[in-house]
């Protein structure tokens, strides 16, 4: 196991709350892969869609570069917009993945969705 030090960690939670700070609200979503808008989350990988490489995982050098990457692609994708809603199904994770015995690197993981759509509510 490789331990993320913790200064590395308050950066990758700030890098986290100034992504949330470019939108309207931020919300816990709903369990599953349909959120309370209707609406599938999206899922990334490194800031990238997870569709766009297959799944297939980019494995990072440091935790920093792990960061720089993730957010800078979600900024890049995602600009700032006060009308629109954050609901998060899991907020950015960091951790290492090991490829093999001596190949290894740092990854982020997140679920989210951006709308504009309120949130249905069951019954309602």
């Amino acid at each position: 196991m490789v331990a993320i030090e913790h200064d590395a960690l308050k950066r990758f939670v700030k890098a986290t709350e100034e992504f949330e700070a470019r939108f309207g609200a931020v919300v816990m979503g709903l369990p599953g892969p349909i959120s309370g808008t209707g609406d599938p989350y999206s899922e990334y990988i490194n800031g990238l869609p997870a569709k766009e490489g297959g799944r297939k995982i980019e494995q990072l050098a440091s935790p920093d570069a792990a960061i720089e990457a993730t957010f800078s692609r979600l900024l890049k994708a995602h600009p700032a917009n006060p009308a629109l809603t954050l609901h998060w199904r899991i907020k950015p994770e960091i951790d290492y993945l090991k490829r093999s015995k001596t190949e290894g690197g740092f990854a982020t993981y997140c679920r989210f969705l951006l709308s504009d759509k309120p949130a249905v509510t069951p019954n309602g």
